[in-house]
């Protein structure tokens, strides 16, 4: 080896001393060529022969390798006819195979067929490897030892292109001096990494130890390792950073997720700030392998949130996630701080009602057992009913996790069996516990023909202990009924018979079927004697499905059906069973007619983007309640346009009750686009309950636009219209900068007071800029 550094620190001097060899490219290739622009000389090192060149280009493949001089060691001697080179026989797959570590790009230029007899190569800088017109990658010197796999590079910045949270970023290494080792690691002990565009860099990661390790997996190549770790933002402010592993995890999801600061209402001063690291080495491998996932491929990841909340204390959510594709996923949680002030969410427990320490322990993990199988698990523990509200309202509102549960299932071919087991690990839960419950589906097969035409067959059993828990009435609704607490032994047999018969005109077809159920309680409401029902049904449908229309020019799509059904069996028992399931319990007995239609317009370039459902059923005598009525009519659908002054969408959900003469529900969204910037939505919502008495209706106005290619401005207000005034109220500002998302909001929500906030994230971690659905704008 010094016998080559010594060599190497001699180029210029060898390079006008070594005996000359005929003036031809010595490397030809058909994947690779070397063209060179000055002339290419040998000379013997020891026992081997060495080529120097002057200019060398590689060039194969839309890639191109350029220096300023190369150094070629063969390890044998070619001989030379004719001024033909005659190569000796390529190394053997041994030393071929050393490459296979190697960053991909390089280990493609090394194999090819022209390389592949080099002992030892050196490339003096600078050294450029282009794909297409991107330069990814630079370096002042390289060397590489083809026999033991070693090698560095001097000098080097390497762009890594990655794909986080859908989006491509490239990630800019620097280091001084990189090492490459027999198995492809790159080791540093000073680089930089960043995203920044400027010739200058806005920010640097700097580290004292860098390891990239390659995977083997083209998606994801490499695992970036970092140690030793600050945070630069240009030459005047520094910030330690811990030890990072990987920029993004398997979701997505960055490494460093940003900070936020701000005063908000509840709680006052706010700071926070998330970090994830990966711990492969530290337990991940045990853990992977107790668990039976892929002995290379798997995540084992730890998370830490820490929010100062100012009022109330420090926040710590820590976390792990586990995974192995195919084989498991399993998130694990615990949150908590200790608070001794006022409640100010959605569930406020007074001080009194709950200790100190608030915490709250959280689990969910799906783990595959084979083909078709797998086993679910859930686990939620909170000290309070005040925790998820209070201190993640977010989670809250998106869902709420009240049961701790533990669900098998397997699938083979058309049958479906499942095991669930069920309960709250929170005293102030009303839950129905499974303890458990089976259940065990065939979907429909055809069992018969009559007269020619299949009959379909579809059954499902259901078989459990079930147990009813109330909780504290303060934070839990009662059980409507009214039997309170019951446990009973269920059993449910449903099963169905359907005959589809197409009539020969415009598509028609006629689905008679028959439905037949029976089920039996253990006990009562009142927990006093045995419940049982049959119930059986006839019903026939009429459907049909029209469309015209092709791919990428238009489609028009319509499916009108009626369906008349009616209850032709039903023996009950005298005493009422408790309610544990509505479908199961509250089945719906009588005669009704169900009228309905499905549509879906779409036109190229056409004036109107159309996609709807409306259902419409008479009841007669429902229930037994001696009444005839239409039921609540029910209307989902969406229509936009790009044609007019204005492109505009609208979306209407609503459920109309016409026998009493009130809307139950309504949700109708609009929203405009007057400027190819500018985004205008105006929303209206409305709910009543079983009363008919309103439970809420609000107006939301909201504008967002974009006044420069980096700034945006953003607004939204919602008003009661039932007196209340003003419910919430938010303006923000955005600024998309090369390296970082900012953003700035004041928020105001009735009842609770002002808040404002700052957030700060790398611009990888952060959501993109809207996209615009609509092609056609009025304005500019």
């Amino acid at each position: 080896m010094l016998r080559r550094l010594l060599v190497i620190a001699a180029l210029p001097v060898l390079a006008g001393t070594a005996t000359a060899v005929q003036d031809q490219d010595v490397l030809g290739g058909r994947d690779w060529r070397m063209n060179r622009k000055g002339n290419t000389e040998s000379f013997y090192d020891g026992d081997d022969i060495a080529f120097i060149t002057q200019g060398p280009e590689m060039v194969g493949n839309g890639r191109r390798v350029s220096a300023s001089w190369a150094i070629l060691w063969w390890g044998d001697q070619p001989r030379y006819f004719g001024g033909e080179v005659i190569r000796s026989p390529k190394q053997d797959d041994a030393k071929r195979s050393l490459l296979e570590q190697y960053p991909e790009k390089l280990r493609e230029l090394l194999n090819s067929d022209d390389l592949v007899n080099v002992r030892e190569l050196y490339l003096e800088g600078p050294i450029e490897y282009y794909e297409g017109d991107r330069r990814i990658f630079y370096a002042d010197a390289l060397y590489l030892d083809r026999v033991d796999g070693h090698g560095w590079v001097v000098g080097a910045r390497y762009s890594v292109k990655e794909r986080i949270g859908g989006s491509s970023y490239v990630f800019k290494v620097d280091a001084k001096w990189l090492r490459i080792s027999a198995d492809g690691t790159i080791r540093s002990n000073d680089a930089r990494i960043t995203t920044s565009e400027f010739a200058e860099p806005t920010y640097t990661i700097e580290t004292g130890n860098l390891e990239m390790l390659p995977t083997g997996d083209p998606e994801t190549p490499w695992r970036v390792s970092m140690r030793d770790n600050k945070i630069r933002f240009g030459s005047w402010f520094v910030l330690p950073l811990p030890p990072l592993s990987y920029l993004a995890d398997e979701d997505g999801e960055p490494t460093f997720g940003g900070l936020r600061v701000g005063d908000e209402a509840r709680f006052g001063t706010v700071v926070g700030v998330s970090y994830d690291r990966d711990v492969r080495e530290d337990f991940g491998h045990s853990l992977n392998r107790w668990l039976g996932g892929d002995e290379l491929d798997y995540r084992s990841r730890f998370r830490v949130d820490a929010t100062y909340l100012g009022s109330r204390g420090l926040l710590l959510d820590l976390g792990t996630r586990l995974s192995s594709p195919g084989h498991y996923r399993w998130d694990i949680d615990l949150a908590g701080l200790p608070d001794g002030d006022e409640d100010k969410g959605l569930a406020r427990v007074p001080e009194d009602d709950r200790g100190l320490w608030r915490l709250w322990f959280r689990s969910r993990g799906r783990f595959d057992l084979g083909p078709g199988e797998y086993l679910d698990l859930a686990v939620t523990r909170q000290t309070d009913p005040g925790v998820q509200a209070e201190f993640f309202e977010d989670e809250y509102l998106e869902y709420e996790e009240r049961e701790s549960y533990l669900h098998w299932r397997r699938v083979n071919g058309n049958s479906l069996l499942s095991v669930t087991a069920s309960t709250t690990l929170d005293p102030f839960r009303s839950v129905v516990e499974r303890v458990p419950e089976v259940r065990l589906v065939n979907e429909r097969l055809e069992v018969t023909r009559v007269f020619g035409l299949p009959v379909l067959y579809r059954n499902e059993q259901r078989l459990g202990m079930l147990s009813r828990v109330e909780g504290d009435p303060v934070y839990e609704p009662e059980f409507a009924d009214g039997f309170g607490e019951v446990n009973t032994l269920r059993a449910v047999s449903d099963h169905r018979f359907e005959m589809p018969i197409h009539l020969g005109y415009g598509g028609l077809r006629a689905i008679p079927r028959i439905d037949a159920s029976a089920t039996g309680w253990g006990s009562d409401g009142a927990e006093d004697e045995g419940v049982g029902r049959a119930l059986a049904s006839a019903a026939v449908r009429f459907t049909s499905s029209y469309w015209r229309g092709a791919p990428r020019e238009s489609l028009v799509e319509l499916a009108p059906w009626i369906e008349a059904r009616s209850t032709v069996v039903e023996e009950t028992s005298s005493a009422l069973p408790a309610v544990f399931d509505p479908d199961v319990e509250l089945r719906q007995t009588g005669d009704f007619v169900e009228f309905g239609v499905h549509g879906r317009w779409t036109i190229a370039d056409g004036p109107f983007e159309l996609d709807g459902e409306l259902r419409r059923t008479w009841a007669d005598d429902p229930d037994g309640a001696g009444e005839d009525r239409w039921l609540p009519f029910a209307v989902l659908g969406s229509i936009a346009s790009d044609y007019g002054p204005v492109p505009w969408r609208i979306e209407h959900d609503a459920r109309y009750d016409t026998s009493a003469g009130y809307t139950r529900y309504s949700r109708t969204a609009v929203v405009l686009y007057p400027r190819r910037d500018l985004d205008v939505d105006v929303t209206f919502t409305m709910g009543r309950d079983e009363t008919f008495t309103k439970l809420f209706e609000a107006v939301t106005v909201g504008a967002l636009y974009r006044f420069t290619p980096k700034w945006d401005v953003y607004g939204r207000n919602s008003w009661s219209l039932l007196g209340d005034g003003s419910l919430a109220s938010s303006v923000g500002i955005r600024r998309y900068g090369h390296d970082f998302l900012f953003e700035i909001e004041v928020r105001k929500r009735s009842g609770e007071g002002t808040s404002i906030g700052l957030g700060v994230k790398p611009l990888f971690s952060a959501r993109k800029r809207p996209q615009r659905r609509l092609a056609g704008y009025a304005g500019v």
